[in-house]
């Protein structure tokens, strides 16, 4: 609903049945916005200098002000999620191949190293078989602690099998070979690098509110930090080992190409893709 393919697929879906469901989408409008819009419910995110947020909080206080009570109506809950293999056919030769495992939070022992690991993956192994010798345009790997996620990914690929077989060798290669000294220390200052990257004050103020949402303290980031720059080949090996041995059941694979590519790919994967279009 909030983002993506299944924000497109609903508006999309709206719009060709605006003129029967338009009384039914009103109401339920309505409703979602007694609901979400409550002072109880309000977390407010200031960005700007002493000025700027004397003149915000004025603002703030007349929204507060014209806003239903503290009492939140209803209890929310998630909808039921079920893994799936999904193809998406689009207009399109090239194919963009995603492979998604879960992964731990960021205060969990393997998070730094699985950090490292998702940045050697990129400059290495991927970079090497499904950039150079594959001939897409891109191939990575991601870490997100916040969302729980380790991804493999490429983009304009004209390959979907061969890549996919080369995320499954690549977390093998990775799980079996101690990284060398060289290439261990070419990984931390790259990955120190993204954590010190340049932040513009409004993203500073965005990634402040997330971070107290989700709990996270300086002491955990210094902890985190700390725990890369400690990093050994034997700590990063053991780390590799021990998680993608666990959460490969957990893979979960996208593909977005053209149809005809989908059904080619589909006749030789043993996890076959369910088909469908992009909305």
């Amino acid at each position: 609903l909030w983002h993506g393919r299944t924000q497109l697929k609903f508006v999309n879906g709206i719009a060709d049945r605006f003129n029967e469901i338009k009384s039914d989408l009103l109401d339920t409008l309505t409703t979602l916005q007694n609901m979400a819009f409550r002072r109880g419910r309000l977390h407010i995110n200031l960005t700007a200098d002493a000025e700027g947020i004397a003149l915000l909080t004025e603002g703030v206080a007349d929204l507060l002000r014209r806003l239903s009570g503290n009492g939140g109506i209803g209890n929310p809950s998630s909808p039921p999620l079920s893994p799936i293999n999904t193809g998406f056919f689009i207009p399109a030769q090239v194919s963009y191949v995603a492979k998604v495992l879960s992964a731990p939070a960021y205060d969990d022992p393997l998070a730094a190293s699985l950090s490292m690991l998702g940045r050697q993956l990129s400059s290495g192994y991927l970079y090497k078989h499904i950039r150079v010798q594959g001939g897409a345009y891109g191939g990575m790997s991601q870490y997100d602690p916040m969302s729980g996620t380790f991804a493999l990914l490429s983009y304009r690929d004209p390959h979907i099998v061969n890549t996919l077989n080369v995320y499954r060798e690549a977390v093998d290669f990775i799980s079996r070979n101690k990284t060398s000294g060289e290439e261990l220390e070419k990984t931390i200052i790259g990955t120190i690098g993204a954590l010190d990257k340049p932040i513009d004050p409004a993203s500073r103020g965005y990634i402040a509110m997330i971070r107290d949402f989700t709990g996270l303290t300086d002491e955990d980031r210094l902890k985190f930090r700390n725990s890369i720059l400690d990093m050994t080949p034997e700590l990063l090996l053991e780390a590799a080992s021990r998680y993608f041995s666990a959460a490969s059941d957990s893979a979960v694979i996208s593909v977005y190409s053209s149809y005809e590519n989908l059904q080619k790919a589909n006749e030789v994967l043993a996890q076959k893709l369910t088909v469908e279009a992009l909305t």
